[in-house]
């Protein structure tokens, strides 16, 4: 009984010391590619491993940058990678989803890699091997495979079904186009007149509203009435065209002189005090209150 017990144990020690002691090819790192051994399929991820395993004797290696590169035309996808350690060495695996777009076989030549550690940054280095990558077409046109047609095939439609078919759909879209016609001419919306511009007397009321205590904004506010009133009782557009604008426009479509002195003097004010910075005294507010009263009260017995 204590004879196999002491077999066992040294069965054990024996097998342990296997396990540590992992062959390095007569140099200090190795490297190694894991590829599946069936074909791979064009466009289709596949799992890549590069193995890299060095001597405890040198510091912690590191992989060099950009390390998806070296495998073209290959494309690589980095997942992770996995770290294990013996007595005697270190293993680390790069795992990869790698793809291939091309419809041969890609051979891969070898790759030297320059890992790098330690303070000194000494680095080491090592080839990977010459690999063969089978690949197959996701259709191969020597083998495209079993036809795939429907369980149940549609019956052969007559001959004459294709003409009642057509003349059918003429007809709908016949009746369609009719009833969409009917549809919007009785939900045609009747179109209000536009109301009539306010009396010169609303206009008066407003100007006259205006507040003298801020000659700047009374002015400001006597324009902006004046160019409404332009608008709505000549047809001018005065709030997008500028005072010379909207006075030359008013002259060609022979607006009394009446009408546009006093209009004229309010809009260049306005625009002293909007472009020109300039503060006006109470006194121009009141003449520009009276020029503005003067307007509508000329235009008033006119129309456009």
């Amino acid at each position: 009984m204590r004879l196999r017990r002491l077999s066992s144990a040294l069965l054990l020690l024996a097998l342990a010391a296997c396990e540590d002691a992992v062959p390095l090819g007569g140099s200090d790192l190795a490297l190694e590619v894991l590829l599946p051994q069936d074909p791979v399929t064009t466009g289709q991820a596949f799992p890549l491993t590069l193995v890299a395993r060095w001597s405890k004797t040198l510091p912690d290696l590191q992989a060099p940058p950009q390390l998806e590169r070296g495998f073209a035309p290959l494309v690589l996808v980095r997942e992770g990678s996995e770290r294990s350690e013996t007595s005697t060495h270190v293993e680390v695996r790069h795992l990869f989803r790698a793809y291939a777009f091309t419809r041969t076989d890609v051979t891969l030549a070898p790759v030297t890699w320059a890992f790098s550690g330690g303070r000194t940054e000494a680095q080491v280095r090592a080839d990977t091997p010459r690999l063969l990558v089978r690949v197959r077409p996701a259709v191969d046109a020597s083998d495209p495979g079993s036809p795939e047609v429907p369980e149940d095939l549609l019956p052969e439609p007559s001959a004459g079904t294709p003409w009642l078919v057509a003349l059918a759909a003429l007809l709908l879209l016949g009746g369609l186009g009719v009833w969409s016609r009917r549809r919007s001419r009785s939900r045609t919306p009747e179109v209000a007149p536009a109301p009539p511009p306010p009396g010169p007397e609303a206009v008066l009321a407003r100007l006259r509203a205006t507040d003298p205590a801020n000659p700047a904004l009374q002015i400001l506010g006597l324009a902006t009435i004046l160019r409404e009133e332009v608008t709505l009782r000549w047809g001018v557009p005065a709030a997008q065209r500028t005072s010379s604008e909207t006075l030359r426009t008013l002259s060609q479509r022979a607006v009394p002189t009446a009408v546009l002195a006093p209009l004229a003097r309010v809009l260049y004010a306005a625009d002293a005090v909007k472009f020109g910075a300039h503060v006006p005294l109470a006194a121009e507010g009141a003449e520009a209150l009276a020029a503005a009263v003067s307007s509508v009260e000329a235009g008033s017995g006119s129309s456009a």
